[in-house]
């Protein structure tokens, strides 16, 4: 009878989770990188690394326009009625349907798996009825039927960066300088004098005169390239990507400062950077009286006195890859970034319904850990350590000697802060000021070290540990980190994940879950209900007063991915809960009252119910009170849900700065704020009473 019990309450426990259903937040998004621009007529055309996108509006609104055609676009062409994209891997793909419908168009060029050294077409050009398009250590192919077919030009073993057309010459922008062609590509000579340095990545054309974008600045001539003369100047020391001509303007973009203006020809410049998200600038374009700005974070445009950009990239963004979750009183904070996307933190204060990116000053390939401690956020990113004082408005580097170091964890409890790195442990006892290295008993740190994660428990801390690529488990520490000795026994080396439920240690591993009872002295499996691991971890272990969730991550890029796993009974049983999820490739996971939210890597941020898990709601000491509307133009209302709530209650709202703005007394269910007078931003409300509080975060538009 007893074994019944137990199999009925295991039955139950799965048919719970397995109804539980996830629900996708509104982002956090990110605005694809555009890697280059067309104009054909009333449309614009931008390439990027998830396929081409169209607007007919000016850039205030963009569609996909991927049929057939969902890869990296590097660049773009117009021929009559014909649209050319080149492709990174896969060749041209040609649109007769302004981009409803692409087809490949590769007979005569080199086979892209064939020939994997043939990666780009990175520039295509047209003259008259001859297509060029210029390759990756393959030179110049030419089309004289609108890219049936294809043969090689009299430049065949270069890198080609950038192609132009004036008049009867073509333009070829390579690794060695440029080269020149009369006579439709079937000789080249270089044209190289008064260059410095020979890098050269893209040309702007204005009737007789050429100019040469470089690594080394920018460089003109006015004789066909006979001669150059550099208009660097002030952009001296700028690896420029391209430029572009509005009447007596010059617009110069980098990859390193931003974009620059010229009035007068290249006698003096001017940098026109407010607005962007980022300065690295991969391609301008003019559509009448405005220039677009092509980015690695998305699409910008500017006009009139060309003093401001502003962003516009609605319908032309994507999930990014959620690494790191955090809670700052109600509000959600989600660390993002890969190698393809600038880190970044972003805010929600509604539950996902919006996300705010929060990253002035963070410069970062991605925010692997946050840590919220009062008024203080930290993020540990692939470059080091940040703080923000001001709820990540903006912020700051701390403590340089540690800039370059790849943070991977962090925990902190009172006045003890522990960061993990790839090179050790640092610990602090000042609120992050000042660090000292902590590695003492630990492995030699020479080969490459991965403190995948930190525990706190009493007076201990343990660390997850390997070290060029050998995998050396889990220490214990009981001195801050001044003595480390392994733990061990009974436990896989290879450990991702920690965390403690009561008196238990939990360790997520490549074969799964062990739980310790004694400190780490010895470990033992729960894995009753999980999956065989081929190549997966536990990436992520978050424990509740009741339950804990665990993420089952891929080790490897491509590999499978298991999703989310809950236990109700300290790890004894599991069961999947990912019904709803597009994708199982989760990272970290966090609760907050009555949803669990998971980050994921391809799909931002998905909350699921608690109660559809059978879990209680944890219960806060808090005001009950509702906010609306939220955003708001004029008016915010505030109103008490509990009669109870209704005497001394005390608003006040800040800006992120911390500077009061608003403060009354409220003894009435309902009061309107006026906040016609506040300027444009985030700002946070709150509600104090007897005790307890609750704190929101109010949108002005």
């Amino acid at each position: 009878m007893k074994k019944f019990i137990v199999l009925f309450a295991i039955l139950i426990n799965f048919i719970n989770s397995a109804n539980a259903q996830w629900e996708k937040t509104n982002g956090p998004y990110v605005a694809l990188g555009i890697r280059c621009i067309a104009l054909s007529g009333s449309n614009i055309f931008a390439g990027t690394e998830s396929g081409v996108y169209l607007s007919t509006d000016n850039g205030s609104s963009w569609i996909a326009a991927n049929m057939g055609i969902k890869t990296s676009i590097i660049s773009l062409a117009v021929s009559g009625n014909n649209i050319f994209a080149g492709t990174l891997y896969l060749g041209i793909y040609l649109s007769k349907d302004n981009g409803n419908s692409w087809m490949p168009v590769n007979n005569g060029l080199p086979h892209p798996v064939k020939d994997p050294a043939i990666k780009n077409i990175n520039s295509i050009v047209v003259k008259g009825t001859i297509l060029f398009a210029g390759t990756t250590d393959a030179g110049v192919f030419i089309s004289t039927n609108n890219g049936s077919t294809w043969s090689e030009s009299g430049m065949q073993t270069s890198s080609i960066n950038s192609l132009a057309v004036s008049g009867n010459n073509i333009y070829a922008a390579t690794s060695f300088g440029v080269y020149l062609s009369s006579d439709d590509g079937l000789t080249w000579t270089a044209r190289n004098n008064g260059l410095i340095g020979k890098y050269v990545n893209s040309f702007a054309v204005n009737e007789t005169t050429v100019y040469a974008a470089t690594n080394y600045g920018l460089f003109k001539s006015t004789d066909n390239a006979l001669n150059w003369t550099s208009e660097s100047g002030k952009l001296s020391g700028y690896n420029i990507t391209s430029v572009a001509f509005s009447d007596t303007n010059i617009f110069v973009a980098t990859s390193n400062g931003g974009t620059f203006l010229s009035a007068n020809n290249g006698g003096s410049w001017v940098t026109i950077n407010n607005g962007l998200n980022g300065l690295n600038i991969n391609t301008l374009a003019i559509n009448g009286n405005i220039v677009l700005a092509g980015t690695k974070g998305g699409m910008y445009q500017t006009s009139n006195k060309w003093s401001n950009w502003t962003e516009i990239n609605k319908g032309m963004v994507k999930n990014i890859s959620v690494g790191a979750l955090a809670l700052e009183g109600k509000n959600i904070l989600a660390g993002t970034g890969n190698f393809y996307y600038q880190g970044s933190v972003y805010l929600s204060f509604n539950n996902g319904t919006n996300w705010i990116n929060l990253n002035i000053g963070l410069f970062s390939s991605s925010v692997n850990a946050l840590v919220v401690s009062g008024d203080s956020v930290f993020a540990g990113t692939s470059y080091g350590l940040f703080l923000s004082t001001n709820n990540g408005s903006s912020w700051n580097p701390v403590n340089l000697s540690m800039i370059n170091a790849s943070i991977y964890t962090m925990v902190k409890s009172g006045t003890k802060f522990f960061i993990g790195t790839d090179g050790g442990v640092f610990f602090s006892s000042d609120n992050g000021k000042t660090w000292v290295l902590a590695n003492n008993g630990l492995t030699d740190f020479t080969n490459y070290p991965n403190v995948s994660d930190l525990l706190i428990s009493g007076t201990n801390i343990f660390a997850a540990v390997n070290s060029g690529g050998n995998e050396l488990g889990v220490f214990r520490s009981s001195d801050n980190g001044s003595h480390w000795i392994e733990v061990n026994n009974g436990l896989p080396l290879t450990v991702s994940a920690l965390a403690k439920s009561g008196d238990k240690i939990f360790a997520g591993t490549s074969e799964g879950m062990y739980m310790s009872s004694n400190n780490g002295v010895s470990w033992v499996e729960a894995n009753n209900g999980l999956p065989d691991l081929l190549g997966e971890v536990i990436s992520s272990i978050v424990v509740t007063d009741g339950p804990i969730f665990i993420t089952y991550q891929a080790q490897y890029l491509g590999g499978p991915s298991f999703g989310v796993y809950v236990s109700k009974d300290n790890g004894t049983n599991w069961s999947a809960v990912n019904n709803g999820l597009s994708s199982l490739d989760i990272g970290s996971l966090i609760v907050s009252d009555n949803y669990i939210y998971a980050g994921t890597g391809d799909a931002g941020v998905w909350k699921l119910p608690i109660a559809s898990v059978g879990i209680q709601e944890t219960k806060y000491s808090k005001v009950n009170t509702s906010i609306y509307p939220n955003p708001a133009n004029d008016n915010i209302t505030v109103e008490f849900m509990e009669a109870q709530s209704i005497q001394n209650n005390i608003i006040s709202i800040s800006n992120l700065q911390g500077q009061l703005v608003y403060q009354q007394q409220v003894q009435a269910k309902r009061i309107v704020i006026d906040i016609t007078g506040f300027a444009r931003g985030v700002y946070t409300l709150r509600v104090n009473n007897d005790g307890k509080a609750e704190v929101t975060r109010i949108v002005k538009m």
